[in-house]
């Protein structure tokens, strides 16, 4: 770490102040990875198919993690990065929506297909983001087992597993 540059100058939750540089820095992530997502949900069916699964499928979902990851930081009580950039700019859910509907229509295309195979994780990641959405503004756990289905719930089993077994080694 430069010595000029100190890490707590980048530490917005406690004092740190947003400088227009970091807005506009924020507002280029935003717009770069929606126009991954924008470029990738363009092609039609049959051309996502035979496109390197590396270069676009991994890309198109790294693109969505990071609207996301914004789409939290964004979201919390008292961000100051929500005085920049709104979790309505993001439109993460309808990016997750159309990446969900692509998927299942590859997967019916050619479900062994390399494309259609990583897009699997989009339907689980949308999974994850709902439940970690009710979750953060407080809707009462059994209400996210009645309507997550079994991916959220094996996600809230391991947590507890993982905790029960913490208990018994700490014993």
């Amino acid at each position: 770490l430069h010595d000029a540059l100190p890490i707590s100058g980048f530490d917005l939750s406690s004092g740190g102040h947003l400088l227009p540089r970091h807005i506009t820095a924020l507002h280029n992530c935003r717009s770069s990875a929606q126009g991954v997502l924008d470029a990738f949900l363009s092609y039609p069916l049959e051309i996502a198919l035979i496109l390197p699964p590396i270069l676009y499928a991994t890309r198109a979902i790294y693109a969505l993690i990071i609207l996301i990851k914004l789409d939290f930081a964004t979201g919390t009580p008292d961000s100051r990065l929500s005085k920049a950039l709104s979790v309505e700019q993001l439109r993460v859910g309808e990016y997750l929506d159309r990446m969900t509907k692509m998927s299942g229509r590859l997967a019916k295309l050619d479900e062994n297909n390399a494309q259609s195979r990583i897009l699997l994780l989009v339907p689980k990641l949308k999974e994850w983001y709902t439940a970690e959405k009710m979750a953060a503004t407080h809707v009462d756990n059994s209400l996210i087992s009645l309507n997550l289905g079994s991916f959220a719930q094996g996600m809230r089993q391991s947590r507890s597993e993982e905790r029960r077994v913490g208990n018994e080694c700490g014993s």
